[in-house]
């Protein structure tokens, strides 16, 4: 199952089956995806938090549905299609094991936040299965071709301070400060301009995919809406006026 919450202009996404290190299965994958459409036609949600229940962020696909495979691929599919496709940040927030799906699930994130003892790996090798090319593709693209041969040739895993190292991982912090970082992030995303923060992750993704059909024109389509807006007049005027923006998103 998962769990989520609104509160502050920040969503949370939790993944929630301790007992198997919160291995997602099917309904967990599809929950999730139909949770990022809520999150996404709200417009109050600014920042989404994704993380694990308990001790693990994910130990990857559930193996007991192997025998659906294709069923299970394609809930994984969507779901990462939605994270894709979601026009404000995601932070992941990893704790413990994050495997397999778990790490297609984190590169999804805009922001990585991991603990040293967090563990990283892609098992397909050792299970018999091909890691999906849209999954490789989104490894190479955050830690280059070599690193990704390394994980998923041998299979290892790697701790937090390797991952972190490669660039899997976008801050690495201690287990006990975990919880305040990502809170600290979502916290920074919401106190921008929302529009200014839309933008910035669509000029990204323009920038590493400029082939994607119409990705190019609505970057450029945000940047120009934020020069016009209500937000970039009161950007100016809190600097000048040396007090703290209140940015509505228009």
């Amino acid at each position: 199952m998962i769990r989520t919450s609104v509160t502050g202009g920040i969503a949370r996404l939790v993944l929630v089956d301790s007992d198997r290190h919160n291995a997602m299965s099917r309904s967990m994958m599809r929950d999730a995806a139909a949770a990022l459409d809520r999150f996404a036609a709200d417009p109050a949600v600014r920042v989404v938090v994704v993380s694990g229940h308990g001790a693990d962020f994910s130990a990857g696909a559930d193996l007991r549905g192997i025998t659906t495979g294709p069923e299970l691929e394609a809930a994984a599919a969507a779901l990462f299609r939605g994270l894709e496709a979601f026009d404000r940040p995601v932070v992941a927030v990893v704790r413990g094991y994050c495997l397999g799906a778990g790490v297609a699930l984190a590169l999804r994130a805009d922001v990585r936040i991991a603990t040293p003892t967090s563990v990283f790996g892609v098992p397909a090798a050792r299970v018999g299965i091909g890691y999906p090319l849209a999954e490789v593709r989104a490894l190479v693209r955050v830690v280059g071709p070599a690193a990704a041969a390394d994980l998923l040739i041998t299979a290892r895993r790697i701790d937090g301070v390797e991952a972190h190292r490669i660039g899997l991982v976008t801050r690495l912090v201690e287990d006990r400060d975990l919880d305040v970082a990502a809170l600290s992030v979502a916290e920074s995303v919401v106190a921008n301009a929302p529009l200014s923060v839309r933008a910035a992750k669509a000029a990204i993704a323009a920038v590493v995919d400029p082939d994607r059909p119409g990705m190019c024109e609505r970057a450029e389509q945000l940047i120009a809406t934020c020069a016009g807006s209500r937000d970039a007049r009161e950007g100016a005027d809190a600097i000048l006026q040396k007090r703290p923006p209140e940015f509505t998103g228009c």
